[in-house]
């Protein structure tokens, strides 16, 4: 059987069920997001699939048939490394069922038919250079663009140290940090937080920026913000024993999500539709923070449906009202 063989029956394996998917590109920078896939996996009982995209980089400097032996060879070397990945993810996790897909980066137009069933899909924020993993062309960021699931990123960055200063920091340490902005989305983005704060027994903290809320006092905008995430909580009905803390600032969303977000143990924000190009441009609130934290960040898009509603439910079933300090 050649390696196209073995890419194709791979592919057909697991792509109807539920599943995690991690993406995985061999380096030691995608390591730790594959780690966090098998957590995920066993904690949610469902199937791994490794998602690996193969380059199709063309080099002006070979032959027709020199760049199909290095095509090939690049195929076969991602291959061996994903299916290392599994066999090593097998015998530490016997009871997960993990498949591995391969595919090429050609098939860019067809990444989300590769998601269909995917629950959570892991990625690193680093590409196997070690650059920023969301510029554009790169494979994260167009996994991301076609996700209509829960999108854990898992920064490959060290995590800072608690200085004296850093007092608004350091109260968040450990603690599940999530972003609440105006649109009805937020409910689906407080619920996947608040799971993920239960499975932890961390503590909640809600940021709320109302810097670009519009005219008014500043009285006035912070009782209107204040109504809102009140609003939001009653909506979202997260759960009883639940620590949940409100943080509202005038100060801008990235800003004020980055900073509390610092120690944090995760970060959770929304995506307004389908991770829409749009939401990764630069200058918009989930890029910043995604180019700038070094903590893993869950990102909820609007059209995550089933997948954020049972990630919620299944995880915070047992709650019913949330303890809230302002």
């Amino acid at each position: 059987m050649n390696t196209l063989t073995v890419m194709n029956t791979l592919t057909i394996m697991n792509t109807l069920t539920d599943k995690v998917v991690a993406g995985f590109d061999g380096s030691w920078h995608s390591r730790p997001a594959l780690e966090r896939a098998v957590e995920a996996a066993v904690d949610r009982n469902l199937p791994l699939t490794i998602l690996t995209v193969v380059s199709t980089v063309f080099d002006p400097e070979l032959s027709s048939h020199e760049q199909s032996a290095a095509a090939r060879a690049r195929l076969e070397g991602s291959t061996a490394k994903a299916m290392h990945a599994a066999a090593e993810v097998r015998d530490r996790e016997p009871i997960v069922p993990v498949s591995v897909k391969v595919v090429l980066d050609t098939d860019g137009d067809r990444l989300g038919s590769h998601l269909t069933g995917c629950r959570l899909l892991v990625l690193g924020d680093r590409g196997t250079s070690g650059s920023r993993a969301f510029l554009l062309g790169t494979v994260s960021r167009e996994l991301m663009r076609v996700a209509s699931c829960p999108v854990l990123v898992i920064s490959g960055q060290a995590r800072p140290q608690i200085r004296g200063d850093d007092a608004d920091s350091a109260s968040c340490a450990g603690a599940v940090v999530v972003g609440l902005g105006r649109d009805d989305e937020g409910i689906q983005v407080l619920r996947a937080a608040a799971a993920e704060a239960t499975r932890t027994g961390a503590r909640l903290f809600i940021v709320h920026s109302y810097a670009a809320d519009g005219e008014g006092e500043g009285a006035q905008r912070l009782t209107k913000a204040r109504e809102l995430v009140d609003l939001r909580l009653q909506d979202a009905q997260l759960g009883e024993g639940l620590l949940v803390t409100t943080i509202l600032t005038p100060h801008p969303a990235a800003e004020s999500l980055l900073l509390a977000g610092r120690l944090a143990h995760l970060l959770v924000i929304g995506s307004r539709g389908p991770m829409a190009l749009a939401r990764l441009t630069l200058g918009s609130v989930s890029r910043q923070v995604l180019d700038a934290t070094s903590t893993a960040v869950l990102v909820i898009p609007a059209t995550a449906g089933r997948s954020t509603d049972d990630w919620a439910s299944n995880r915070s079933s047992q709650l019913a009202t949330p303890v809230v300090q302002h």
